[in-house]
């Protein structure tokens, strides 16, 4: 919940402060790190942004459940 919240919160100021302006650039970053709530806000300024994070965040979920099966089982 930290990340989430904490992406949602700081994570579109920086990534305005470091000048990343590419919708996919800030689709990924946000859904990789913030998850569903990053992802929300994203939705909030635009829809290609919205949907590049709910892309990354499902393959991201999708490649921990497959590395976390790997290592400890």
């Amino acid at each position: 919940m930290i990340a989430g919240i904490g992406g949602a919160v700081f994570g579109i100021p920086i990534l305005n402060k470091l000048g990343i302006r590419h919708p996919v650039a800030r689709g990924l970053s946000i859904g990789i790190a913030s998850h569903g709530f990053g992802t929300a806000k994203l939705f909030e300024t635009s829809d290609r942004e919205g949907s590049v994070s709910t892309v990354a965040y499902i393959l991201m979920a999708i490649l921990i459940t497959i590395v976390c099966t790997v290592f400890f089982s």
